[in-house]
């Protein structure tokens, strides 16, 4: 199957951001007194980060202030350590010269585009929705369904990619196919249609 239209997650499938949020996690709960295995945390957050807050707060008894300390720990350690995945220009430049559109859609406020842009990648995307745009979180597929509709996109030409569940769910939800991008082999998600394990792969859909 071959797909025209590439709907991007970011963070864990875009931009490799999670070794900066899970640091910052660490460094948050080191705070509280507590030591945060990174394998586990990292898994926790493969659900959602929320999730991963939430079941550390429920463990030890952490109230807002944990929550809140990571959320400021959070960008520091992403400025010093967040990194696109390798390809993804390439990728994105070979996706729109052969016909072909990337969107994205994720769940972080426009920062997300600053990072495109400071990565020289945002040329490359036709359409954008971030949480300023107040659409239902994934699995939801409202926002799916309001960028296929101004941006005149079938859903059997489109395919949403990420590395989490909702992602690959917020797509099938919208008709679309998903792909599951698992540049660790770690096999945390079944309910793609394909997974690839580098970016150069989608290529092979075009």
């Amino acid at each position: 199957m071959t797909y025209r239209h590439f709907f991007w997650d970011f963070d864990g499938t875009l931009f490799d951001t999670y070794p900066a949020i899970v640091a910052a996690f660490q460094a948050a709960l080191q705070e509280f007194g507590i030591k945060g295995d990174p394998d586990e945390i990292y898994k926790l957050m493969m659900t959602t980060i929320t999730y991963a807050v939430d079941a550390y707060s429920e463990r030890y008894g952490l109230g807002p202030a944990f929550k809140r300390r990571f959320r400021q720990l959070e960008r520091p350690f992403e400025q010093a350590m967040a990194a696109p995945y390798p390809s993804l220009r390439a990728v994105c430049r070979e996706i729109a010269g052969r016909g072909g559109k990337n969107y994205l859609y994720t769940h972080r406020d426009t920062e997300a585009i600053l990072y495109l842009k400071r990565y020289g990648v945002d040329m490359y995307f036709a359409d954008y929705v971030t949480s300023e745009d107040h659409f239902p979180a994934k699995p939801a597929p409202d926002a799916l369904l309001a960028l296929m509709a101004r941006n005149g996109v079938s859903p059997k030409d489109a395919v949403m990619i990420g590395d989490r569940s909702i992602d690959i769910l917020a797509g099938k939800n919208a008709g679309m196919a998903g792909c599951y991008f698992d540049p660790q082999h770690i096999k945390l998600v079944t309910e793609g249609d394909f997974t690839v394990h580098a970016l150069t792969e989608l290529v092979d859909y075009l």
